[in-house]
């Protein structure tokens, strides 16, 4: 009888995936996809933004004017772009680009989501568990199987690119720090038009990130200077710039502004609230983009909102030397090499209130299955606040090496500590450290696996797809 199940079970698997691979087959050679399937969507407003001449950071009011001269030019710092492939020169290029790329997502997310009904579903196999683990390695097989597949087309397209979208995302990359910059030193200060944000937003670490970012973001797409107010911050009173680099070199004060409203255009200095309290909500919130961007972040990443966030939030969190010096000291006393998984565990105050616990197996379950796929020494970088889960991950997988500093979750699980100087290392030596893994297993529900994601994403071509958001 399971063996019978265990057969239905590759069928299934089979004819799920050959349904697919048809529809996308015949799709293709129709000449198109359905009217409403024509362009992937963004789930958003864009920002209605234009493109910046190279290096020479015209004035707000001259870039429209530049935008002609300089629209398709790659520009990567001082050094010019590799030729693009003759494959993508033209428009209806860039769309077959995006067509690919979205049924190439779907594929992989069907494959895994498939995979994960089955094995949630795995154990209605009359109370017998010696069946239900038999039926579950079976289709576990099959799933890698078809994984490999998958990478197997992953690779062909990445031939097929001949290098596009390294230079694209290099590309887009430097465009973006050039503009940050750009908005962020203005020539003259007093007559800047600026944003103010304030860090007063009574949270942790990962959501007060995020509320810079939000201020960044809407400091971008007003074209305006982001000037920032954290005298007496939760984590160290001396503001900001006691772990990270000042936003701007130049312009880091702000006169008495106005607060936001309908008519915030029309004043020099606007006090921007937090994000509940935003009213008017300016369409440059998430989950938009730059408009100009779009087109080719949809081409070669699979969640452009995310690779913006990711350039936003780095820019911000650039570490000042001191702090710098703290994070390459401790990964290399640590022994922070690849291969690894990044593992992010949050317990404390938050399982009950804010998300449900989750043990480590449920992590640890796509951590294997990661292994699995690349090989190499079996290795996970652990960040947590709960101190004892180093010892429990020792003693039920004992083939892998952790990575963790218990100094840090101790401080993190103790409300008196969580909030000093101290802490504010340990979690950002957390958060830069994930986010340098090559997996990352963690669950959105915490702001500290979405900024570790998101800082991701500039460090790779396409890194979207670096985590199972599995929880």
């Amino acid at each position: 009888m399971a063996r019978c199940r265990t057969r239905q079970l590759k069928y299934l698997v089979a004819i799920v995936l050959c349904v697919f691979l048809f529809f996308v087959f015949v799709q293709l050679l129709s000449g198109g996809l359905p009217e409403d399937e024509q362009r992937p969507p963004v789930n958003a407003h864009l920002l209605p933004l234009t493109k910046l001449a190279k290096d020479q950071h015209p004035p707000p009011t001259v870039v429209r004017q530049e935008v002609a001269r300089d629209a398709d030019r790659p520009v990567l710092g001082k050094h010019q772009a590799p030729a693009q492939s003759t494959y993508l020169q033209s428009s209806l290029d860039l769309e077959l680009l995006r067509t690919l790329k979205t049924y190439q997502l779907r594929l992989d997310k069907g494959i895994t989501e498939l995979w994960w009904y089955v094995r949630a579903n795995s154990k209605v196999t009359g109370g017998d568990p010696v069946a239900s683990k038999r039926i579950t390695a079976s289709v576990f097989d099959q799933h890698v199987m078809l994984q490999n597949h998958n990478s197997q087309v992953e690779a062909l397209v990445e031939r097929l690119l001949g290098g596009w979208k390294e230079a694209t995302a290099r590309e887009l990359g430097g465009l973006m720090e050039r503009r940050i910059r750009h908005l962020q030193n203005p020539p003259d200060c007093g007559s800047a038009r600026k944003l103010v944000c304030d860090l007063t937003k009574t949270c942790g670490f990962g959501c007060q990130v995020h509320h810079l970012a939000m201020c960044l973001g809407v400091a971008y797409g007003t074209r305006r200077t982001l000037v920032l107010r954290t005298e007496g911050w939760r984590y160290a009173s001396g503001g900001w710039e006691t772990v990270f680099m000042p936003v701007s070199d130049t312009c880091r004060d702000a006169s008495e502004g106005v607060a936001w409203d309908a008519d915030h255009d029309q004043h020099q200095v606007v006090i921007l609230p937090i994000v509940e309290s935003l009213h008017p909500r300016p369409p440059y919130l998430p989950m938009a983009v730059p408009r100009d961007l779009a087109e080719k972040l949809i081409a070669f990443h699979g969640y452009p909102f995310v690779w913006f966030m990711g350039h936003l939030i780095q820019y911000l969190m650039r570490p000042n030397p001191q702090l710098q010096t703290y994070l390459e000291t401790k990964r290399k006393e640590m022994g922070f090499q690849k291969p690894i998984v990044g593992v992010h565990v949050r317990r404390s105050d938050k399982v009950g209130v804010e998300a449900a616990y989750h043990g480590i197996e449920e992590y640890m379950v796509h951590v294997e299955e990661w292994f699995a796929k690349h090989g190499g020494q079996k290795r996970v970088f652990l960040a947590t606040d709960e101190p004892d889960l180093l010892a429990e991950a020792k003693k039920k997988y004992p083939e892998y090496q952790f990575l963790t500093d218990v100094g840090i979750s101790s401080k993190a699980q103790n409300q008196n500590t969580r909030y000093d100087l101290e802490s504010l290392y340990g979690v950002t030596f957390d958060v830069s450290t994930l986010s340098m893994s090559d997996y990352l297993v963690c669950c959105f529900s915490s702001q500290i696996c979405r900024l570790a994601y998101e800082l991701m994403q500039p460090l790779h071509t396409d890194a979207s797809r670096f985590l199972p958001q599995s929880g």
